[in-house]
């Protein structure tokens, strides 16, 4: 069977184009197409580090309620005064770590003396476990390689979280759909990819040449405009309100985000801020350096979002490569004598130096979701607002999707 090449079947008939023709550009599919190989890589690096992170995925939960440190005599005490909040301060799988109960059976036998004596001394034991396996200093404080590997442990979650929820797959069929607009047509190289080929112009060639096959010199493929690249900078704001389940998923997100980006080859930058600057990591294509600003985040103080986008703007190289700016925000901005008119400024400017903007919102009140309306009026950029965390990861990796097909 014949491709429909615009072409009468008369004319076909009359060239004697076989239907060697489909099946030599068929044959092309395995000798040009590329496997993605940068998610397998990454699941290489994660396995090769399992009992690490394994180990360091127990005390996420507490790493994103700013605890730092673990002593018994704290801990208990924590317990036995209000064992609710302890249990989400903790989180599930670091009280079962530390006390070698179920947290159920913990929280309605905390009260009881002779448990709480033996609730003790099995932290105690716990404790000096996590020392011995080097979570801990011996001071109780979390090392840094702990906090990194705690920071692993939630990109490994996102990785089987996207992987299983189909989102890896469609954006990556998305990504491929709209690789660029098609300009002209030139003869196929070998290093063209197979959806590149032009099957029309190919058989068109043939006839014109009066050829009964399809040789490899008929082939001609689809010259793309270049969609260049782009230098992102992930705003992180980290302020108190953002703790807990708030400040996890920015860090899964930002994961997933640059991870993305760095793997092809656009340059990824992140600022964390609250009141202050309290991390700034320069554009750059390697991921673990992004990893190390990730495991060090804690929240706390107040939000100065003008501070961010100035730190930004100074940030961003001078060159022709796109300019992105995706900040993700619980609140609005409190600092400043006119705290609104500072934020726009700062737009003002963004917008000039032609940065895009977008902002995702997590559960914003209303003086936040204004604020935000407003920047994004004047930068015509993109507003999220999400009301559910788990959506989050999903809707910035489709954000940078559609700044790449742009």
């Amino acid at each position: 069977m014949i491709p429909n090449t615009g072409y009468s079947e008369s004319e076909v008939e009359d060239k004697k184009i076989s239907k060697k023709a489909s099946e030599d550009i068929e044959e092309l599919k395995g000798k040009l197409s590329k496997d993605n190989r940068d998610d397998k890589l990454m699941h290489t690096v994660l396995d090769a580090e399992k009992n690490n992170i394994d180990d360091a995925k127990k005390l996420t939960t507490a790493i994103n309620n700013n605890i730092s440190s673990f002593t018994p005599d704290f801990s208990f005490e924590k317990m036995v005064k209000d064992y609710k909040n302890a249990k989400e301060l903790y989180g599930e799988t670091l009280i079962r770590e530390m006390t070698g109960y179920d947290p159920g059976f913990v929280g309605k036998n905390v009260k009881v003396p002779e448990f709480q004596r033996e609730l003790k001394r099995r932290i105690e034991q716990s404790i000096e476990r996590m020392k011995k396996d080097k979570l801990l200093d011996k001071e109780g404080f979390f090392t840094d390689e702990t906090q990194e590997y705690a920071t692993l442990a939630l990109f490994d979650e996102e990785l089987d979280k996207l992987k299983s929820e189909g989102l890896q797959g469609h954006v990556e069929n998305k990504k491929r759909d709209v690789s660029g607009a098609i300009n002209d047509y030139r003869k196929y190289k070998r290093s063209d990819r197979y959806k590149d080929l032009s099957f029309k112009k190919t058989i068109h060639k043939a006839i014109r040449r009066g050829s009964k096959d399809i040789q490899e010199e008929h082939y001609v493929s689809k010259e793309r405009s270049a969609k260049g690249k782009i230098d992102i900078f992930y705003c992180v704001d980290a302020s108190g309100s953002m703790k807990g389940d708030k400040i996890k998923t920015a860090k899964k997100a930002g994961l997933a985000l640059a991870h993305k980006a760095t793997s092809r080859k656009d340059k990824t930058g992140v600022i964390v801020f609250s009141s202050k600057i309290e991390q700034k990591q320069p554009l750059t294509h390697n991921f673990s350096e992004i990893v190390k600003v990730f495991s060090k985040i804690k929240t706390s103080g107040e939000t100065d979002i003008s501070l961010c986008l100035d730190t930004a703007l100074d940030m961003f190289p001078n060159n022709k490569n796109s300019k992105k700016l995706v900040l993700i925000t619980d609140g609005v901005q409190t600092l400043g004598k006119n705290p609104e008119e500072e934020v726009m400024k700062s737009i003002s400017v963004l917008t000039d130096k032609k940065v895009e903007l977008t902002i995702i919102g997590i559960n914003l009140e209303k003086e936040g979701e204004d604020l935000a309306k407003n920047m994004i009026n004047m930068n015509k950029g993109k507003l999220y607002i999400v009301k559910d965390l788990e959506a989050v990861d999903g809707i910035i990796l489709e954000d940078y999707y559609s700044s790449k097909s742009a």
